[in-house]
């Protein structure tokens, strides 16, 4: 059996391995908004590196408590987490109504207006019941879940359908790579749910998710570069 300086030698090795991934889909977002026109692409751009940005946030932030930090430093990435998934439901918002203006009928897909009303007020409300239980040194496993059940439950159900409704290559490209980014963190997700950090294989899966979602961000913010050529004119 791996001794405990093994596993924490493992942990440090493996959830290493990732953070120059999602670096790099960092800067290559911020790169392609830089170079892109159209305002719509520059800020799906700016939404893949925002997203990258959270997924460091939360991922790192959740696992930090495992290795026996300060309870001052414990509570700060306690809060990267609550930002982190706050900005990715905010940019799923923001994406889905983007998508909504590329669809030539102006569709409500699965009627998303209506649904963030109702999801908006309930996520904010869970996430301030939230921070009272750590504030009282209280708390409910299954209310934790909450969150990142909304955002990748979400993220899986609708970004697929309007990337089938757009009629905008770019878009649609973009919004199945971004779609697929959410199977990645539901893996890395799930496999934190093991004993963690004592549980190989839901370490294992955790660094495989991870590694996923930077790779699928990373196609989704190439997606938003036009692929065609402009051919020389015939002579």
């Amino acid at each position: 059996m791996p001794t405990l300086s093994e596993f924490h030698i493992f942990l440090i090795i493996g959830f290493i391995v990732p953070l120059p991934l999602l670096a790099y889909v960092i800067y290559w977002a911020l790169e392609i908004r830089h170079a892109l026109f159209v305002r719509l692409y520059r800020n799906q751009a700016l939404g893949v590196a925002l997203v990258a940005v959270a997924v460091v946030l939360s991922t790192y932030g959740g696992i930090a408590p495992a290795f026996s930090l300060p309870s001052g430093v414990e509570d700060v990435t306690g809060a990267a987490v609550f930002f982190a998934f706050l900005l990715l439901f905010y940019w799923i918002d923001i994406s889905l109504r983007a998508a909504r203006r590329s669809d030539p009928l102006l569709r409500d897909t699965l009627h998303w207006s209506q649904v963030r009303k109702v999801l908006w007020p309930l996520y904010l409300g869970i996430l301030a019941i939230l921070v009272v239980w750590i504030v009282l040194d209280l708390g409910n496993f299954l209310l934790f879940l909450a969150p990142p059940l909304i955002v990748v439950i979400s993220g899986l159900l609708y970004l697929p359908t309007v990337a089938r409704r757009s009629k905008d290559p770019v878009l649609r490209r973009h919004f199945v790579w971004f779609g697929l980014f959410f199977i990645g963190f539901f893996l890395a997700g799930f496999g934190e749910l093991g004993n963690f950090p004592f549980d190989m294989e839901g370490d294992l899966l955790t660094i495989a998710g991870l590694l996923l979602s930077g790779y699928f961000l990373y196609r989704s913010a190439r997606s938003l570069v036009p692929l065609n050529e402009i051919e020389p004119e015939a002579s």
